[in-house]
């Protein structure tokens, strides 16, 4: 029977030292040691000595990496006969368990949102997962009933539709950073007189800035929601591995948008990163 993999509502006992020891060594066999760099600047606004650890360097571009990989390794262990696993994700936890999955020969199966990023998707397929569109109103009784246990979502949308009150574990990734922009009929906007231009541009620009700074609180105040309903949330932090195997995938995307603009994107995001 195949295993299904992710965040679960089964209570288990506290890991233990020799636990932490042997996850240590099966995440040191595929991840290197997250690099840890101190930024002065930061120091200096701060006030306090600041060591930024830089978890955008695993294997997939993701810490979830880690958990798939202790997941995967317990599974072979406790459950050898085990013929593949089942999940449901919209990206990282995906690209987690086919990263593992594929380490240990497993074939591995990923159910999906219908209208899931085709991003995603590929990155999964890229990993070796077989992404499967499922309606999202089926995911919260699947995941309550254990016909699937993991699954990935920004921390708002995880209290907002209650998966807190049915899941033990969260794991942080940082793996994406969704711009806030806006957007005008060109036509519309170019018709515009410059003063009226000049309010929108304004206004706009305000309005995302805010919608950035609401954003932070929910996810402050989503994590704060789920600690007090006793969801254990885990940071993690390399994903250099991963970002090698989804190179194909920066292809793809590249071939929808366009070469010109990818490659301003991608200049944006790493200027952004230093």
């Amino acid at each position: 029977m195949p295993a299904f993999a992710g965040m679960t509502a089964v209570e288990e006992a506290m890991f233990n030292l020799a636990d932490l020891e042997r996850a240590h060594a099966i995440v040191g066999r595929a991840v290197p040691p997250t690099a840890a760099y101190a930024w002065p600047l930061l120091a200096e606004r701060l006030g306090t000595a600041v060591v930024v650890k830089h978890e955008n360097h695993t294997p997939i571009g993701a810490f979830k990496v880690r958990g798939g990989l202790v997941y995967v390794d317990r599974l072979k262990r406790e459950r050898p006969g085990t013929a593949g696993i089942i999940s449901a994700t919209r990206g990282n936890h995906g690209q987690s368990l086919a990263f593992a999955a594929a380490r240990y020969s497993l074939p591995l199966t990923i159910y999906v949102p219908h209208g899931n990023s085709t991003g995603k998707n590929r990155a999964m397929k890229a990993f070796g997962a077989n992404p499967v569109p499922m309606q999202w109103g089926e995911v919260y009784l699947a995941m309550k009933q254990g016909t699937i246990d993991g699954l990935e979502l920004p921390a708002g949308t995880v209290t907002s539709d209650k998966f807190h009150e049915i899941t033990k574990y969260y794991s942080i990734t940082r793996h994406a950073y969704p711009p806030g922009l806006w957007m005008m009929a060109s036509a519309r906007y170019a018709a515009l007189p410059d003063d009226l231009k000049k309010v929108i541009d304004e206004s706009m620009l305000t309005a995302c800035a805010q919608h950035r700074q609401d954003e932070v609180k929910q996810e402050a105040e989503a994590f704060a929601l789920m600690k007090a309903k006793g969801v254990q949330i885990n940071e993690v932090k390399d994903i250099r591995e991963f970002q090698d195997r989804a190179a194909p995938v920066w292809k793809f995307l590249e071939g929808k948008v366009g070469k010109e603009f990818f490659d301003k994107v991608v200049a944006e995001a790493k200027a952004a990163a230093k």
